[in-house]
């Protein structure tokens, strides 16, 4: 079961709870495809950022057999452009929780589009969640409080408050 864990940590103490493996950023990615509220952890958001980018090469090799290098390398092949299109929604959602996590707002995430706005974006992802509820919800990562027992759920309510 998800439990705090007692491992210290600089700011305080690593939460279980808010631990995302590889598979599991992958699995969260797609159940929470348009999710905009709650929070994602950092490692929800970056597992999922690394799969994005595996995936993404896997199908550019794809492509490269089915269309051929000259139309890959011009206009994306058909199977990244699917691709790509499948998963725009779920990741301005991840992108939205994970900013939410830092207690700021997703819709700061509009800033990358300015070029300049990379910088805070890029910084607000690789900070550390807020510990305990912030004004975007409780500390628990979206899509996995159903992984908590009623008892457990009980007990994180009341540590966070």
């Amino acid at each position: 079961m998800l439990r705090k864990a007692v491992k210290p940590h600089e700011g305080g103490i690593i939460m279980e709870h808010r631990r995302v493996t590889f598979i599991e950023s992958i699995s969260l990615f797609f159940k929470n495809y348009a999710t905009f509220k709650g929070r994602s952890s950092r490692s929800a958001y970056w597992w999922w950022t690394l799969a994005s980018v595996i995936i993404g090469l896997l199908l550019d090799v794809v492509d490269y057999f089915i269309v051929g290098i000259e139309v890959v390398a011009a206009n994306g092949g058909p199977m990244s452009v699917i691709f790509s299109i499948a998963t725009l929604i779920p990741s301005f959602a991840i992108s939205f929780r994970r900013l939410q996590d830092v207690n700021v707002s997703g819709w700061w995430v509009f800033l990358v589009f300015t070029i300049i706005g990379l910088i805070p974006v890029f910084y607000w992802t690789l900070k550390r969640g807020t510990e305990g509820e912030n004004k975007f919800g409780a500390d628990v990562e979206a899509g996995k409080m159903g992984d908590l027992s009623p008892f457990e759920e009980i007990n994180l309510q009341n540590n966070n408050q």
